[in-house]
């Protein structure tokens, strides 16, 4: 009975991460195909822990886990969404289009990442093994996307010019699920450097890199950047014989840079540059509410909202209803074009479920930082460059958090990836 439970219990969790990256309604015309998404993730997420309870209750005498203190902080994170939910002006408990905060979904991110930190290490490897190669599939097909030559019907409804979204309904979510990848593959890549596998791994991220520059998305790029860096610092400090393999990683990417803008037609220095230039609207207050494609306007108008409704925020999946479409301005920097959210995870928290619940959240994701970068100066030198992979890709994300929000299709992996640090400070896994 306990090996059928263990066998099931993984089997779930393996097709999970497997099937999600394309489990998708591509038909119709709705904006946002990644719905399914939602259902997909609270069905397995419930029945995992309902199978990772009953594996406890057969084994009796390990019944009893130790809850850690990021799981018991976010307990509390849970309880003001549940509170924020019963005095919210539109009740929601999973969402729909871009806002999927649900407390049902939020409750699924949970079990997820206390499930994660509790996997044993050979798991782990694997899981991050499924992430890599799936995210090649997600990466040719958002090359297919670039080039006219994707087949999936409902690409034809979406409108991003030549930006590349893959499976993920827009170009800033498909970038957010790169800066969770591309670290994790490189790490992979300088981890299996004397194997036959580094040159799969290193074909994987020279694609996942041009899918990356085609998807046009400076927040992930940002983010993906100080993802590369943080390694990067490692192996100068660690690994100096690493540093002409890390030589090589930052040729190639040149290579791909000025090839993808030669062919492609596309103006990838400028569009890095217009970093800068929205910076310099915002220093100089000249024309400040279009910088970041007007997300300023967005956290400026934002903020005598979340003053306003502090406690509590408005209720998960609220943005829209709040938010003052209809005003002159608004109309000024985007039209007739709707504002979905608040382009800012932090804030779209702060605004819909309180800036308690931002506090907690916070210090949740303090914690598990501090504490795995701590314990992964203990390790071997080929843990703590795995360690440090991990952190670097949940780095990454939260930096370009800053641009977007959690979604549906990225949020499951984030979840992962925060539980394996977790899951770090007790055991050691290889790629």
């Amino acid at each position: 009975m306990i090996k059928w439970i263990e066998k099931t219990y993984i089997f779930i969790l393996y097709s999970f991460f497997s099937l999600y990256i394309i489990l998708i309604y591509p038909w119709g015309d709705n904006y946002y195909y990644a719905n399914a998404k939602a259902y997909y993730f609270i069905g397995c997420m419930f029945l995992l822990a309902l199978l990772a309870i009953s594996l406890r209750v057969a084994r009796d005498d390990r019944f009893v886990w130790k809850i850690t203190t990021p799981e018991s902080l976010m307990v509390i994170f849970l309880i003001l969404i549940a509170c924020s939910t019963l005095f919210s002006v539109k009740k929601s408990l999973v969402g729909d289009g871009t806002e999927h905060q649900g407390i049902l979904i939020m409750l699924s991110c949970f079990l997820l990442f206390c499930l994660a930190s509790r996997l044993e290490p050979r798991h782990m490897e694997r899981l991050c093994q499924l992430i890599i190669f799936s995210s090649f599939l997600a990466a040719v097909y958002s090359i297919l996307q670039f080039h006219h030559l994707a087949f999936l019907p409902q690409d034809a409804v979406m409108q991003f010019g030549r930006r590349t979204f893959s499976f993920f309904d827009n170009p800033d979510y498909f970038g957010s699920y790169l800066t969770l990848v591309i670290p994790i593959t490189f790490t992979a890549f300088l981890l299996t450097l004397k194997s036959k596998r580094s040159v799969l791994y290193f074909i994987i991220l020279c694609t996942q890199l041009l899918s990356l520059l085609e998807s046009q998305t400076r927040s992930a790029w940002i983010g993906v950047a100080i993802g590369f860096f943080i390694i990067a610092i490692w192996v100068v400090r660690k690994r100096k014989q690493l540093v002409k393999t890390l030589a090589l990683m930052i040729v190639a990417f040149c290579l791909i840079f000025t090839v993808s803008s030669s062919f492609s037609h596309q103006n990838n220095a400028s569009r890095a540059l217009s970093i800068t230039k929205d910076v310099q609207k915002i220093v100089k207050n000249q024309n400040a509410g279009s910088a970041g494609a007007s997300r300023w306007y967005i956290w400026q108008v934002s903020m005598p909202l979340i003053a306003n409704h502090f406690w509590l925020g408005t209720g998960p999946n609220t943005f829209e209803q709040v938010f003052p479409k209809d005003s002159s301005q608004t109309k000024k920097y985007f039209g007739n074009d709707k504002v979905y959210d608040e382009n800012n995870d932090y804030l779209q928290i702060a605004l819909t479920m309180g800036v308690p619940a931002l506090l907690i959240y916070l210090l949740i994701l303090s914690l598990i930082l501090f504490k795995g970068f701590r314990k992964a100066e203990e390790l071997d030198v080929q843990q703590q460059l795995a360690s440090y992979g991990l952190l670097a890709a949940i780095i990454g994300y939260l930096v370009q958090a800053f641009f977007n929000i959690s979604v549906i299709s990225v949020a499951p992996y984030f979840w992962l990836l925060l539980g394996f640090v977790v899951n770090r400070n007790k055991e050691s896994f290889h790629y």
